[in-house]
C-alpha cells in the first residue's frame, strides 16, 4: 500500500452501497491526508460539484437516480477535467472502452482487492509520491527505459521533460524495435520498454511478441493516442503492465507508471523465483514420497518373505515333536526302552532347537522395536568368554571341538552385558554347529585403537560369498543343517546384527567354503580397560 504525502486531498464518493462506503472511507482516510465526501445519489453528486472543488472523484456505475456514466458524461461536456476513477461491479471490453472513450482516468472492477487499486490509482493520478519511491532511491544508478517512438518530435518533448522532472529515469531513445534489440544485445542493462502503440512499420503488440520470442523479459508501457483504447487494452492482454493516453496529463503519470511497472515486475519475478522454489521443493518432495514408498514396498516384501520363513522353520520342529508323540502313543507298548529313550532324545533335542529359535525370536523383535533396555557398563571380556565356554561344554565334547581361549584377563568392552553376552552365544553355537567332529573353535579378543575386536573363528564348512553377503538381510535369512544334522534358521545372526547396533558396534563375516567361518565383532572398548 502507497504513501500519501501530508497535503490534504479532498475525494468526492459517489456510492450507494453502505458496505462499500464504510471499506473505502476507512480504507483512505486511514493513510492520513485524505478527506472523503459520500454522496448517495447522482443529483447530489452534480449539486456538490458546483459548490465545492475536489482533487478527485470516484463514480459508481450504479446509483438509485442517474448512473455514474451518464454524470462521466455531463463532466466531460462540461469541460470539468478533474480526475474520475470509474467503479462497476461488472466489466466487459466493450464497456471499459466506452468508459475510457467518455473521460474516465481509470477503470476499476470491483472485485478481490479492488480497495488497493483506487488506492495505487489515486496516487498515481495526484502525483502523490508512492513507496515505491524508494526503489530508486537506493540504487545508485537510475532506471533505465528504453524508449520506443519513431516520431522525433515526442521523444525530445518526453526526453526533455524527464531530463527537468525525473532525473532518476534515464530514456534511452531508439526509432524501432530492431535498433532496440540490439541495444539490449549489446549489454545494455534496462528496466523497462515504453513503446509507442503505433510506429511506422508496426505496432507495439507486434514489438511486445517480438521481443518474447527473442527471449527479452522487460515490462512494457504502452502509449496510445486518443481513439486507440481498444488496442492498448489489447496490449494489457498481451502483458503490457499499463497504457497511458497522449494528453497533458500523461508526462506527469508516466514517471509514476515507470517506477510502479518496475516494481511491479520485480514482484513477478520475485514470484517467479519463489514459484520456481517451491516446485523444486515439491518434485524433491514427490521424488522422496516416490522413493519412501518403494522401500516401505520393498520391506513388506521382505517382510512377507521372512514370516513365510519363519513359519517354515517353527512348523519343522513342530512336525518332528508331534511325529515322535504320535509313534510312542500308538506303538508304547511295541517299541523296546532303549528305543522310547532314543525318542525322547530327540524330543528333547527338537524342543531345544525351538526353544531356541522363540527365544531368538522374542530377543529381535524386543531389540528392534525398542523394548530391550540399554545398560552399556564395562565387561570383563574373560568373564564372558568363560561363560559362554561353560554352557557350550558338553555340546563341545560331544563333538570333540577343541576350544580356545585368547584374551587379555583385564580387558573391557563398554556395551550391555547380556547383549553381548546373546551375541558371542549366537556365535559360537553357529560355529559348533557348523564344525566337524574334531574341529577348532577359536575365541579370541584383542584392543585396537577406541574399539574391543571379538574374534569367532571355526574350522568348519565355511560358506560361499554369496551367503556371506545374505547373513544379515531379513528377506534371505534360511535353515541350514549342522554337520551332524543339528537344524538351524539362521535367525540367530539377525539377532545378532541388531544387538551389535544397539552397541554402537559393527560386525564382519570372512568364510569360504571347506575353510571355515571367522565372525569379527567391533565394541566400544571399555570406560577404563586396558
Amino acid at each position: 500500500m502507497v504513501a500519501f504525502m501530508e497535503d490534504k486531498i479532498n475525494i468526492l464518493y459517489a456510492e450507494d452501497n453502505p458496505y462499500d462506503i464504510d471499506l473505502m472511507k476507512k480504507f483512505l482516510t486511514g493513510a492520513g491526508g485524505i478527506n472523503v465526501t459520500v454522496l448517495n445519489s447522482g443529483a447530489d453528486v452534480l449539486n456538490e460539484l458546483n459548490k465545492n472543488r475536489y482533487d478527485l472523484r470516484l463514480l459508481d456505475y450504479k446509483l438509485p437516480d442517474i448512473s455514474g456514466f451518464d454524470i462521466l458524461l455531463k463532466l466531460r461536456a462540461e469541460n470539468n477535467n478533474i480526475p474520475v476513477i470509474f467503479l462497476t461491479g461488472f466489466g466487459n471490453q466493450d464497456f471499459i472502452v466506452q468508459v475510457l472513450k467518455a473521460g474516465a482516468d481509470e477503470f476499476i472492477v470491483k472485485r478481490g482487492n479492488y480497495i488497493e487499486k483506487v488506492y495505487e490509482s489515486v496516487s498515481k493520478i495526484l502525483k502523490v509520491e508512492p513507496r515505491i519511491g524508494a526503489l530508486n532511491k537506493n540504487n545508485s544508478r537510475p532506471l533505465k527505459v528504453i524508449y520506443i517512438e519513431d516520431d522525433p518530435r515526442d521523444a525530445d518533448l518526453l526526453i526533455n521533460y524527464f531530463e527537468e522532472h525525473s532525473r532518476h529515469i534515464l530514456l534511452l531513445h531508439v526509432y524501432n524495435e530492431i535498433d532496440a534489440l540490439e541495444k539490449i544485445s549489446g549489454g545494455e542493462v534496462c528496466d523497462l520498454v515504453l513503446c509507442d502503440l503505433k510506429l511506422q512499420d508496426t505496432n507495439a503488440i507486434e514489438v511486445m511478441k517480438l521481443f518474447s520470442d527473442k527471449g527479452v523479459d522487460l515490462p512494457f508501457i504502452v502509449i496510445t493516442g486518443q481513439g486507440d483504447e481498444n488496442s492498448a487494452i489489447e496490449a494489457i492482454k498481451q502483458g503490457a503492465f499499463d497504457y497511458l493516453t497522449k494528453s497533458d496529463r500523461m508526462y506527469s503519470l508516466l514517471p509514476y507508471a515507470i517506477e510502479n511497472a518496475v516494481h511491479r515486475y520485480q514482484n513477478v519475478l520475485m514470484t517467479r523465483k519463489y514459484n520456481e522454489e517451491l516446485e523444486m521443493l515439491n518434485r524433491n518432495l514427490e521424488n522422496r514420497v516416490k522413493e519412501k514408498t518403494k522401500e516401505l514396498e520393498e520391506l513388506n516384501e521382505r517382510k512377507d518373505k521372512f514370516f513365510t520363513l519363519l513359519a517354515h522353520d517353527i512348523r519343522s520342529p513342530f512336525n518332528t515333536i508331534l511325529g515322535f508323540l504320535d509313534i510312542l502313543i500308538a506303538d508304547f507298548n511295541e517299541i523296546s526302552d532303549e528305543e522310547k529313550l532314543q525318542y525322547l532324545l530327540d524330543l528333547q533335542k527338537a524342543s531345544k532347537n525351538l526353544y531356541g529359535l522363540l527365544i531368538n525370536l522374542l530377543e529381535w523383535a524386543n531389540a528392534k522395536s525398542g523394548l530391550i533396555a540399554f545398560k552399556p557398563e564395562n565387561i570383563n571380556v574373560r568373564e564372558l568368554f568363560d561363560n559362554v565356554a561353560e554352557l557350550f561344554d558338553l555340546s563341545l565334547r560331544e563333538k570333540n571341538i577343541s576350544f580356545n581361549i585368547a584374551t587379555d584377563e583385564s580387558m573391557s568392552a563398554y556395551a550391555d552385558p547380556d547383549m553381548v553376552y546373546t551375541i558371542i552365544r549366537n556365535l559360537v553355537s553357529n560355529a559348533i554347529k557348523y564344525t566337524d567332529k574334531g574341529g577348532i573353535i577359536e575365541l579370541v579378543s584383542k584392543k585396537e585403537g577406541e574399539n574391543v575386536v571379538i574374534t569367532v573363528s571355526d574350522s568348519g564348512i565355511g560358506m560361499n560369498q554369496e551367503e556371506v553377503n545374505n547373513l544379515f538381510k531379513i528377506e534371505k535369512f534360511h535353515s541350514k543343517k549342522g554337520t551332524e544334522g543339528e537344524t538351524g534358521t539362521g535367525f540367530g545372526l539377525l539377532l545378532v546384527y541388531e544387538l551389535i547396533r544397539k552397541n554402537n558396534g559393527a560386525i564382519e563375516c570372512i568364510s569360504s567354503p571347506g575353510k571355515g567361518t571367522k565372525f569379527i565383532v567391533k565394541l566400544p572398548a571399555g570406560k577404563h580397560g586396558n
